[in-house]
């Protein structure tokens, strides 16, 4: 029993020291609001909701700030939606027509509500509405659920065409109807940078296995990491349609024994009519992508990119005064402020104050607020201590009691 105890006191002390990252806001020309934007690095460094992210003053007084909202990633790529109708239901199919304008398209992008089914279908085209000729048949939908919203989005590829009309028409012969809450597409924008974050990973390698016909990427993140958008750069052939599975490690323990799966997160189609780029939304350290090549040759993928998403803080800022952010601190819960009453009152386009001197390091909790008097160190410390003597008397009674058998 005091070997536990002591064992209790080690784990206490070590869980209170805890990783901390601290960065600088470069000082502003004028007073007001700024805007500052989460660069990944730091926001791989900090809980998933940024509950953990304060900003200090010289003073070490916290300054409030406000969160300024995200827009979802189909304004981020410029969604344009198109007009829909449904024919009348009819048995074990459901069709959704979809009026295209006056352009060629060669995807289509469909919101879905969340669901566990599965879903085959035939796409046609017209364009008087009532000859409908076939563009691709007995494709699949899977991986139908977000974990983050309350719909996922789907990016489906097929032959370029300019039909003024296209007609889905889902299989319900052995599954349920999904939902289909909105058709369109997302018009490629600039990648410069400034709408989205570029995000590099920590290591990443391209294998190619012509044993199983398949081409595998590996990629690692130094930490969990939001990627909402990857571009493939492939050069050398003029016609391929490959699809890739992106998957990643689970590892499980039960009754000791540790057990590893593979669970796969999306799938999508890497096509030589599209510009291949794709809507992401995954958090995590490490994950692969795996690229099925069936009988044709590898493809030439010269470059992978992945983006993400910016967050924006609105804070109000002094003059040439120097203000500290730190974040990394799991028990901390998210901040409320007043400001959030304000949202309005604040303008929209702030000049941003830079973020610089990222820096993490292992010290004690935030002194915030004052202590209590069990997490200040030399009370850790002093059970350490106890906790040690203990431990060696425990110890030399045990030494004793076997020599006297």
């Amino acid at each position: 029993m005091k070997l536990n105890k002591f064992l209790i006191l080690i784990l206490t002390a070590n869980f209170a020291l805890a990783q901390q990252t601290t960065a600088k806001i470069q000082k502003v020309k004028a007073s007001g609001f700024h805007k500052i934007v989460i660069s990944p690095e730091l926001r791989s460094l900090s809980q998933t909701d940024l509950s953990d992210f304060r900003i200090y003053d010289a003073k070490h007084t916290e300054v409030p700030y406000l969160k300024i909202e995200e827009n979802d990633n189909e304004q981020h790529y410029d969604f344009e939606e198109y007009t829909t109708g449904r024919f009348v239901e009819q048995k074990n199919i459901t069709p959704i027509t979809i009026h295209i304008p006056l352009k060629e398209i060669s995807t289509l992008t469909l919101f879905i509500a969340n669901t566990s089914v599965n879903k085959t279908y035939n796409l046609y085209g017209s364009n008087d509405y009532e000859h409908w000729f076939g563009i691709t048949e007995n494709q699949k939908l899977d991986n139908l659920t977000d974990a983050m919203k309350t719909y996922a989005m789907k990016t489906i590829s097929f032959p370029r065409c300019s039909y003024r009309h296209l007609k889905i028409v889902f299989d319900d012969k052995k599954t349920l109807p999904i939902n289909v809450l909105r058709v369109g597409n997302l018009k490629p924008t600039p990648i410069n940078g400034i709408d989205l974050l570029p995000v590099e990973p920590d290591y990443s390698e391209i294998t190619n296995t012509p044993g199983t016909k398949k081409t595998l990427v590996y990629v690692r993140f130094k930490n969990p990491t939001v990627v909402n958008k990857l571009v493939f750069h492939i050069s050398g052939q003029s016609y391929y349609n490959r699809k890739v599975r992106v998957y990643k490690k689970v590892e499980t323990i039960r009754k000791r024994k540790k057990t590893i799966s593979w669970e796969t997160i999306t799938q999508f189609d890497l096509t030589s009519y599209s510009n291949n780029i794709f809507p992401f939304n995954i958090l995590e350290k490490e994950f692969y992508m795996e690229i099925d090549n069936g009988d044709n040759s590898q493809l030439q993928i010269n470059d992978i990119q992945y983006f993400q998403i910016p967050v924006e803080m609105a804070v109000d800022l002094k003059s040439n005064d120097n203000y500290t952010i730190k974040t990394g601190n799991p028990q901390q819960r998210a901040p409320q402020y007043d400001l959030s009453y304000f949202r309005d009152s604040i303008p929209k386009n702030l000049p941003e104050a830079i973020l610089t001197d990222i820096k993490t390091q292992s010290k004690q909790e935030n002194a915030e607020a004052p202590k209590p008097f069990w997490q200040s160190a030399w009370f850790l410390w002093t059970c350490i201590g106890v906790g040690g003597i203990a431990l060696l008397l425990f110890t030399r009674s045990l030494m004793k009691d076997m020599k006297s058998h």
